[in-house]
């Protein structure tokens, strides 16, 4: 908010300077202020040169993306509208700047079960791809944990199959390859010394990298194991003036017994961040629930907003599962442009809803922990 109140102040001062324009659309991008960015864009063609045209025909198709994805999500997946992360998107989008003008960063998303850290993720990736990175995906999975290079392998696999892969050096393309060996070989895998490997991979993710700006995601990161953080963590720290950020996300409800701590220690503090989140406040599920019902009645809006946030705990994955099942019953319904309606009358569900849960959690407490094993 201080960016933009200052790039704001910077535009009245000097209304034809055409960087100012550019980069207070990019702060409301930052901040998910869709409406915002295209007032500010609307402006900006205005006062910009022929010679300026490229830049802003970038910027608008930036918007447009995101505008675009935010109504498919709202529409199709009943995915709300990004809110409550504001301060973690902007930090992931520092990060994300420094990467992309040469300085490696490592960003780790952290938090329990069901609290929007893939959510983040995603969004995070979808806005490096509108400013042209090339994003790659892998996760880690719990009967794997314990399989060697197991994370590893599928994310050379991938990288391999990049166009800018082809600058690799012959040693180091050999090298990764023995991890993803063809699918008719017989022969037990002999792996190259970790050293020999991690210095293989700094040289993809870097002829990668000189293509575009490259985002590589490692989804539960729990379960990363150990030989694949180590030679993950030590290509980072090698790379320089290359445009490169590992984004990890992980639960705090399980502990680990993987690489996962290596991940954490191993990378150096000057290019490491790790963002916690925390519950959605009661402000934020109104926000949230404004955005999807803005043409409901405010009142009906705050009241059920209120009863949502109880009934959720503020977790955004049971958020999103209650206001599925009122769409299910057809409680709920969405018009042509992803806006949603039929609050008026969802409250008594919720409240049903609500006397459920607690009527269940009461009834497991009487139990006692033994009729529960």
């Amino acid at each position: 908010p201080d960016r933009v109140a200052w790039l704001t102040r910077a535009v009245d001062v000097r209304p034809y300077r055409v960087s100012t324009w550019l980069r207070l659309v990019g702060a409301h991008v930052e901040f998910r202020d869709l409406a915002n960015a295209e007032a500010a864009l609307a402006k900006l063609r205005a006062i910009s040169d022929p010679g300026d045209h490229d830049l802003v025909v970038q910027a608008e198709a930036k918007v447009r993306l995101l505008r675009r994805s935010a109504y498919e999500n709202s529409r199709d997946s009943l995915a709300p509208e990004f809110v409550g992360r504001a301060s973690e998107f902007a930090d992931l989008m520092a990060a994300w700047r420094s990467a992309r003008s040469g300085r490696p960063r490592v960003v780790g998303v952290i938090g329990p079960d069901g609290i929007g850290k893939s959510a983040l993720a995603a969004e995070t990736l979808r806005h490096c791809e509108t400013d042209f990175a090339d994003t790659v995906e892998v996760q880690g999975v719990r009967p794997e944990a314990r399989l060697e290079y197991g994370v590893l392998a599928n994310l050379v696999a991938q990288l391999l199959r990049r166009p800018g892969a082809a600058g690799t050096s012959g040693a180091s393309s050999q090298a990764l390859r023995s991890l993803v060996p063809s699918e008719d070989s017989s022969t037990v895998p002999s792996y190259p010394r970790p050293t020999t490997l991690a210095d293989a991979l700094a040289d993809l993710l870097s002829a990668i990298a000189h293509e575009s700006p490259l985002v590589v995601l490692v989804d539960d990161a729990q379960w990363i194991d150990r030989g694949s953080a180590i030679i993950l963590m030590r290509a980072v720290r090698s790379l320089r003036d290359t445009p490169v950020m590992v984004l990890w996300t992980c639960t705090t409800d399980v502990v680990g017994i993987t690489g996962l701590a290596l991940v954490i220690d191993s990378a150096d503090s000057a290019i490491s961040t790790t963002l916690e989140l925390s519950l959605l406040s009661p402000g934020e599920v109104e926000e949230l629930v404004g955005l999807m019902f803005c043409g409901d009645d405010p009142l009906v809006v705050e009241q059920c907003a209120r009863l949502l946030h109880l009934g959720s705990g503020g977790v955004p994955l049971h958020l999103v599962e209650t206001l599925r099942d009122l769409r299910d019953r057809g409680a709920i319904k969405a018009d042509s442009e992803g806006r949603w309606h039929g609050l008026d009358g969802v409250a008594p569900l919720l409240e049903a809803h609500r006397s459920l849960q607690e009527t269940q959690s009461n009834r497991m407490g009487r139990l006692g922990p033994k009729a529960l094993r």
